[in-house]
C-alpha cells in the first residue's frame, strides 16, 4: 500500500460520505495558516477509533469472516488452477497505527525515512481476524500472496515481522513488493497466471483494480457503484479512515501541497449543512 498521509477526522468522513445525499455543497473557510502539526492533530479521532473502538474490531472480524466464506465456496467449487488468496499488508493484515500516532503533534508529515525506521523495528501487529483466516486458508491448501507497496528496501524486515506474527507463506516467492510503480495490476496478473484467486483483500481500492488509480472522488464513487456486486464477494475491503488514495483524490493528487493548501482542499470538498 502506497503510504500517504491523510489527515482528516472520522467525523468529517461520516459527514462527507453518509450525509451527501441531503446536504448542499459549500466551501468551508479554513484558517489562513496551518502547519503539518495541526493536520496531524486531526488524525486523533480516526486513530482512536481504529485503536480503541469495538466497532473497528467488529468490522475487521466481519471482513475476515466474509473472506472465510468465500474461501469455503472456492474449495467446494470447480477451479482449473490451484487456489490463492491475495492480500495487501498495511492496515489489511498488519497494523501500523503506532507510527501514525507518533506523527500526531509533530510538524512533519509522512516521510520515507521515518516509515522505514518503523518497518525495520518490526513492531507491526496483526489486524484482528487476519491470522485465523490466512492460516485456515493455508491449512486447506490455498497459497497466500502478499502484494504490498512497501519498498524492497524493507523486504527482510517485512518478512521477519510476518513470520514473527505467524503469518503463512511468509517467504520471498509470496511477497510481491513495489518495484518501479505503485500499480499493483502487473503483480496481481503474475499471481493469476498460475492461480485462481478465491478472494482479494485490501484497505485501498487500488488493492483490487488499477481502474481506481488517479481518478477523482466522483469517478471513484462511480466505479465503486459499478463494482458493487464484487464487494463482499471477490473483493473484501478493510476500514482505514487515516490514509490512502481516497485522500489523494480529495487533494487532487497534489501530495506535495503544503499544509495550508491541503487543509483548504479538504475544506472545499466537505458537504456541509446550513440551517435556514
Amino acid at each position: 500500500m502506497f503510504k500517504q498521509m491523510a489527515l482528516v477526522s472520522l467525523t468529517s468522513l461520516v459527514l462527507a460520505g453518509c450525509a451527501q445525499t441531503h446536504m448542499t455543497q459549500t466551501t468551508a473557510t479554513p484558517p489562513s495558516s496551518y502547519t503539518t502539526k495541526d493536520l496531524n492533530e486531526q488524525q486523533i479521532q480516526g486513530l482512536l477509533w481504529m485503536q480503541k473502538s469495538a466497532e473497528y474490531r467488529a468490522l475487521c472480524f466481519q471482513a475476515f469472516n466474509i473472506a472465510h466464506l468465500r474461501v469455503k465456496q472456492a474449495l467446494n467449487s470447480d477451479h482449473s488452477k490451484p487456489l490463492a488468496v491475495v492480500v495487501d499488508i498495511d492496515e489489511t493484515v498488519m497494523n501500523n497505527l503506532p507510527y501514525q500516532a507518533w506523527l500526531v503533534g509533530k510538524n512533519q508529515g509522512y516521510s520515507g525515512k521515518t516509515w522505514q525506521q518503523w518497518v525495520n523495528d518490526e513492531q507491526s501487529t496483526a489486524i484482528p481476524g487476519a491470522l485465523t483466516f490466512l492460516n485456515y486458508a493455508r491449512e486447506n491448501g490455498i497459497r497466500i500472496f502478499y502484494i504490498t507497496n512497501r519498498s524492497d528496501k524493507v523486504r527482510q524486515a517485512t518478512l521477519n515481522n510476518l513470520k514473527q506474527l505467524g503469518f503463512p507463506d511468509a517467504n520471498n516467492d509470496h511477497l510481491l513488493m513495489k518495484t518501479t510503480t505503485s500499480n499493483k495490476g502487473p503483480r496481481r496478473d503474475k499471481v493469476r497466471d498460475n492461480y485462481d484467486v478465491a478472494v482479494y483483500m485490501g484497505d485501498n481500492l487500488g488493492d483490487f483494480t488499477q481502474k481506481f488509480d488517479g481518478k477523482s472522488t466522483v469517478q471513484r464513487s462511480q466505479l465503486a457503484n459499478q463494482y458493487k456486486a464484487k464487494w463482499g464477494d471477490e473483493y473484501v475491503v478493510l476500514p482505514n479512515p487515516i490514509y490512502g488514495t481516497w485522500d489523494g483524490a480529495v487533494l487532487h493528487y497534489r501530495w506535495g501541497a503544503n499544509a495550508t493548501q491541503k487543509n483548504e482542499l479538504r475544506h472545499q470538498t466537505l458537504n456541509s449543512w446550513h440551517p435556514k
